[in-house]
This record gives structure tokens, C-alpha cells and sequence, in this order.
């Protein structure tokens, strides 16, 4: 069974573990009974869209490794997908994803995620310790950055992400200042975090499911 190229699917939305698409556009080429082509797909993800491009697969490909493209995902919707930081976030991020998926299970591989400097954003947290955890124990910037968290507004948010196995390192950089007290000093914050990313996001129950899907 083979395909001309460019062949197009679209879908309504689909859901990988509890992780929401809002839909998307794939072309596609079929290459015999052993391969599928992924020419471009284009996936509307937390109010923006991730794309990539030139996937191969394989019956049996025991692993898969992806490169997507992010470009104008809501923070709000992100922050939202996730459990380990209580609070809510605003932003509008862009960068890259490289994703791999082995065994049922999803990692991320070297990527980023960030938002345009000066660009406007907030993050509010009600509980800050998993970013001020790295700070020595009785630093007076642990209380100070506490309070301006709980209602800062960004001019730099950034996270890098480096995998290894389901663990993910998130070097996260976040700099603004306090919206509610002037009297705070600046916050210029680098730190580091580790999440597994399947337990977060539930997805490995289940690489995805199609809603409506139209050729």
C-alpha cells in the first residue's frame, strides 16, 4: 500500500495521557505496509502550535525521536497541565522540544522554552520553595523572593530542558519585579529543578487518541 505525497489528515483534538491537542494538520506519504512518511505536522497546543517535520515510522520501532517547534504556547495552559507548582503563570512562549517516546514512555531531550524578553507576563505562586530551594537555608532572599512571586511581572522567563531516562532538568531563569510591592528588590533568579514528565503530565497511559479525524 503506497501514497502519492502530500497526503493530508486533519483532527478535531486528541489527548496523550491528560495532555490535550486542540487539533492539528499532518501530511503524510505511506511507503508500503513498513513505513509511514510524516512530511509536516502542525499540532495546536495550549493556545499556540508546535511543528515538525520529517518523521519516519516503523511496525515495531521500539523508539521514537522527534524535533517540534514551539511557537506562541499560553504559559497559562501549560502551567495549568502540571501539579508540582501551585499557582498561575502568564506568558507567551516559543522554542524547541526534541521529544522521544521509548517503551510507552516520553522524555525530553536538550530544549527550550521562552518568552520574548520584555514581552509582558506574570507569575504568580503560592508556595515558591521549589525554586528557592537551592538557596542556602536562613537566606533572607528566600522570604524577599517569596513575597514578589507571589505577584511578579516578568521581563525574563526561560527554561531549558536536558532528559535522562524519564527525569527531566529543568534550568529555569525567571527575572522581574515585584507588581504589588516597589519596595521588594529585582528578582533575578536561576535555578533547577527535576520533574518526571510522564508522572506530571499522566501521559503514559497512552501515546494518543484522535478526535475526529478528516482526510
Amino acid at each position: 500500500l503506497r501514497s502519492a505525497p502530500h497526503q493530508r489528515v486533519r483532527f478535531g483534538g486528541a489527548l496523550v495521557g491528560r495532555m490535550p491537542f486542540d487539533g492539528g494538520v499532518i501530511d503524510l506519504q505511506l511507503n508500503g505496509a513498513d513505513e509511514i512518511f510524516f512530511e509536516r505536522a502542525d499540532l495546536r497546543w495550549c493556545g499556540g502550535k508546535l511543528s515538525g517535520y520529517a518523521l519516519r515510522l516503523h511496525p515495531g520501532l521500539a523508539e521514537i525521536d522527534a524535533v517540534f517547534y514551539a511557537d506562541g504556547i499560553q504559559l497559562s495552559r501549560l502551567f495549568a497541565l502540571q501539579t508540582a507548582i501551585d499557582g498561575e503563570a502568564e506568558a507567551i512562549l516559543y522554542g524547541k522540544l526534541p521529544i522521544a517516546y521509548k517503551k510507552g514512555r516520553i522524555a525530553y531531550e536538550s530544549g527550550f522554552l521562552y518568552a520574548v524578553p520584555g514581552a509582558i507576563g506574570r507569575l504568580k505562586l503560592n508556595n515558591a520553595d521549589m525554586l528557592t530551594k537551592n538557596l542556602p537555608v536562613g537566606d533572607p532572599r528566600i522570604a524577599q523572593l517569596s513575597k514578589a512571586m507571589k505577584n511578579l511581572a516578568l521581563d525574563v522567563f526561560r527554561v531549558d530542558l536536558n532528559g535522562e531516562g524519564d527525569t527531566t532538568h529543568l534550568d529555569i531563569r525567571v527575572k522581574g519585579r515585584s507588581a504589588e510591592d516597589p519596595e521588594l528588590p529585582p528578582v533575578n533568579l536561576n535555578t533547577s529543578i527535576e520533574a518526571n514528565v510522564n508522572d506530571l503530565l499522566d501521559i503514559s497511559r497512552g501515546l494518543m487518541r484522535l478526535k475526529n479525524p478528516q482526510r
